[in-house]
Parts: C-alpha cells; structure tokens; sequence
C-alpha cells in the first residue's frame, strides 16, 4: 500500500531496509551497511542504582574527509 501511494506522487528509485541501515554516499559509490551501535544502554528513569557515564565512540579515520564545514550556516532565529 506504501509504495503504491508513493508511486503516485514520485517515480524515483525507493529502497526498503531494516532498521539501522546507514548510506554512505560518496562521488564515486553508495555503500548500504548496517549501522554499529553502543552496546550501553542510555539511564532509565527512576533511582539510578550505579553510576552512568556515558562512552563516546571515536570517530573513523574517514569523517575527516566527509565533514560538511558549517562555518558559513546562519543559526536558527
């Protein structure tokens, strides 16, 4: 029923995935990969029994390349 209803307002390409599929997209391919998530788990609401400290994944070696400078953005009003 969805890709009827989209066919009727785009032709364009459509791809179906799965939760957590990342496109890496790139002048030269377009990888389709599923996404690596941190196994710790964000606090819950309620009383914390132990503390949380959260753990920041280091960024690959490729970010550096696909970083999209924001110097020239105007910030929202």
């Amino acid at each position: 029923m969805i890709f009827s209803e989209l066919g009727a307002v785009y032709d364009g390409p459509v791809v179906q995935t799965q939760d957590l599929t990342v496109f890496n997209i790139t002048k030269d391919a377009v990888v389709a990969r599923q996404a690596h998530v941190i196994d710790q788990l964000p606090p819950i609401p309620g009383e914390q029994r132990v503390d949380y400290t959260p753990v920041l994944p280091t960024p690959p070696d490729w970010w550096s390349d696909a970083r999209i400078p924001l110097d020239d953005v105007l910030p929202l009003p």
